[in-house]
């Protein structure tokens, strides 16, 4: 058994059961109970730092355009909700200040840094936000080690945490010496060793990638603080029933969160033949080519993936 507390941090927000990089998501990750919620910010062509994974807008909004090249009054007439299903429709792109002015007070966050754009604006709002606790409770996270040494340069009071690539050489050690305070590997390199090296280190060892259930016991056995995981009710009921770990928060059984996600997901996939079906009708009269690229384009956005 782990010898600390394992972190449930909901990626993107609760975003199995919700929008990803929404408020709904958030709100949805702190119903769940979750420990952390994990999020993304790229900056606006005004320089606005807003909630989003992708470059693209395309997949969350169906607008085809990149964050970067829209202002934000542009970026807030979309509906990041609606190809989520019907009950979302309407749902907003948030801002960060938006977001912790609304939850910091209530759960931590990890906050990756998607461009060097976003990096002066998180500050910004960080700063904006310090006496609330923003910089203990906000923790920058970046792919690009330059993003996180930008930011500790702009505010010696961030902290920071490293995520690595799949089979990342960096090392525990390097991260250390960079002013990094947590290493953040995928899960399919976290090793006992990595996580004795980073606790030795007084570093904290957050895991990314893990998809199921099979992957976060991986990561648990090896002793590491925490995971991002898509649905945190999943993830904490299985701790509550392993006995890893209590919550404060009543916790359904496993098979009924595996229930409600059967039904959930058999909704949404209806609700996408339908929208494939009534986009296909008036693009076939027109242009059977357009038919066919707005039928591949609504796939990709049904599979969540860029």
């Amino acid at each position: 058994m782990p010898s600390r507390t394992f972190h449930v941090i909901a990626h993107r927000g609760a975003s199995a059961q919700a929008p990803e990089n929404t408020l709904r998501a958030f709100d949805a990750a702190i119903k769940a109970g979750a420990d952390e919620i994990e999020t993304d910010v790229r900056v606006t062509k005004d320089g606005v730092a807003v909630l989003l994974h992708d470059a693209s807008l395309f997949r969350t909004t169906g607008k085809e355009a990149e964050v970067k090249d829209v202002t934000f009054e542009e970026l807030r007439l979309l509906d990041a909700g609606n190809f989520s299903s019907e009950k979302y429709k309407n749902t907003k792109i948030p801002t960060l200040e938006e977001a912790l002015a609304k939850y910091l007070a209530k759960i931590p966050f990890e906050v990756e840094l998607k461009a060097f754009g976003a990096v002066v604006p998180t500050i910004q709002a960080l700063q904006k936000f310090a006496e609330q606790g923003a910089f203990d409770r906000v923790l920058l996270t970046s792919f690009n080690r330059q993003l996180l040494i930008s930011a500790v340069m702009l505010d010696g009071r961030c902290k920071v945490g490293h995520l690595l690539d799949l089979h990342s050489t960096t090392t525990v050690a390097e991260i250390k010496h960079m002013g990094g305070a947590v290493t953040l590997p995928h899960c399919e390199d976290v090793s006992k060793d990595m996580v004795d090296e980073a606790h030795r280190l007084n570093m904290a060892v957050r895991v990314w990638g893990v998809s199921n259930l099979d992957a976060a016991k991986k990561v648990i056995e090896a002793g590491a603080d925490g995971a991002t995981y898509n649905d945190p009710t999943e993830l904490l009921a299985y701790l509550n029933e392993a006995g890893l770990r209590n919550h404060e928060l009543p916790l359904p059984p496993l098979n009924s969160v595996y229930a409600s996600r059967s039904s959930a997901q058999a909704k949404a996939n209806a609700l996408e033949k339908e929208r494939e079906k009534e986009e296909e009708k008036p693009a076939e009269k027109t242009n059977g080519k357009h038919a066919h690229t707005e039928k591949a384009g609504i796939s990709a956005r049904a599979a969540g993936k860029a």
